[in-house]
C-alpha cells in the first residue's frame, strides 16, 4: 500500500535500514516519489543504493540531487564516500584543468558563485575607496568581473549535460558495436556527453574516455 505521509515513510524507512532490508525500503521510496521533491527523492534514493553496494547507481542519485537543489553535509560525505568506492578515470581526476573545473563547479550550488561575485564586488570597491579611484568605467570592469563566476555558472557549468556510468560499458568508434571498440568506462564514471541518439551516446570529456556507448549504461542528468 501506497504511504501517503512523508513522516511515516521516512520512519519506516529507518527501520527498515534498521534491518537491512534495503530491497524493501527500494520499493518503499519508489512508490512513494510523489511526496518528495526531486532533490530529496534522489538523495534517499543514493542513500538506499550505496547501503545496497550499488555504488554506481548510488553516485547518479547523489550527484543527481545536488543539481536539483538538494545539499547537506551528510549528502556530501556520502558522495565522498561514494566515490571512494569505485575505480574511476573521469572528470574529476582528468588531466585537462576545465574538466576538474567543470566537475567541482557541477556540485557547488549558485549560493557559492553569488558569493564570490559578492566578494570581489565588494573588495574592488574597498580597493577603489582607498586608492582614490572610483571611475564609472573601473565600476564598470568591476560590475563584470564580480558577475563572471556567475555567468560561468549559468552559461557554462549548467548547460554542460553530464552522465554517471551505471555499469561498465564499452567504448566504440561509431554509435555502434559494429565499429571497433576503443576502450571501457568503468561504472561510477562521471563524464561529459555530447551527442545522443535512440540508443547512444558519445561522450566528450575527459579526453580518455571519448567514444560512443550505449544510452542505456549511462545515467543522464
Amino acid at each position: 500500500m501506497e504511504n501517503n505521509n512523508i513522516n511515516e515513510v521516512m520512519k519506516s524507512l529507518s527501520e527498515l535500514y534498521a534491518k537491512k532490508d534495503y530491497k524493501k525500503a527500494l520499493e518503499m521510496l519508489e512508490q512513494s516519489s510523489q511526496l518528495f521533491d526531486s532533490g530529496t527523492y534522489h538523495y534517499n534514493l543514493g542513500t538506499v543504493h550505496a547501503k545496497m553496494g550499488q555504488f554506481a547507481v548510488a553516485r547518479f542519485h547523489y550527484e543527481k540531487a545536488i543539481k536539483d537543489g538538494y545539499r547537506s553535509e551528510a549528502l556530501l560525505n556520502n558522495l565522498s564516500y561514494t566515490k571512494s568506492k569505485v575505480s574511476i578515470d573521469d572528470l574529476s581526476n582528468s588531466d585537462a584543468p576545465m574538466d576538474r573545473v567543470l566537475d567541482a563547479g557541477s556540485i557547488m550550488p549558485m549560493t557559492y558563485f553569488i558569493l564570490l561575485a559578492s566578494m570581489i564586488f565588494f573588495i574592488g570597491n574597498i580597493w577603489m575607496y582607498w586608492n582614490k579611484s572610483y571611475r564609472w568605467w573601473k565600476l564598470t570592469i568591476l560590475a563584470i568581473l564580480a558577475l563572471s563566476p556567475i555567468i560561468f555558472k549559468v552559461s557554462f557549468v549548467d548547460t554542460k549535460p553530464l552522465a554517471i556510468a551505471l555499469k561498465d560499458a564499452a567504448l566504440f568508434e561509431g554509435p555502434s558495436s559494429i565499429f571497433e571498440q576503443k576502450g571501457e568506462i568503468k561504472a561510477g564514471s562521471k563524464v561529459r556527453i555530447g551527442k545522443i541518439n535512440d540508443k547512444w551516446i558519445y561522450i566528450v570529456s575527459p579526453q580518455s574516455l571519448v567514444g560512443w556507448t550505449e544510452k542505456d549504461k549511462l545515467g543522464i542528468y
